[in-house]
């Protein structure tokens, strides 16, 4: 799926989601700064794990 947004503020991108199963997970990403731009992948891998792949830009 493909979202758009606006990052605002900064911090780390954090995620919460319940799978199939009945279980769910927490994580944590990159640090996200107020005025960035560009992508970023996010999968969510088996076991509860994620990864990230950002292709982002400083503010302008």
């Amino acid at each position: 799926m493909q979202y758009r947004f606006q990052i605002q503020g900064s911090g780390p991108i954090k995620i919460a989601y319940a799978y199939g199963s009945g279980g769910s997970s927490h994580s944590s990403g990159p640090k996200l700064s107020d005025g960035q731009y560009g992508t970023i992948t996010i999968r969510l891998l088996p076991g509860g794990k994620t990864e990230f792949k950002t292709n982002l830009k400083p503010a302008s």
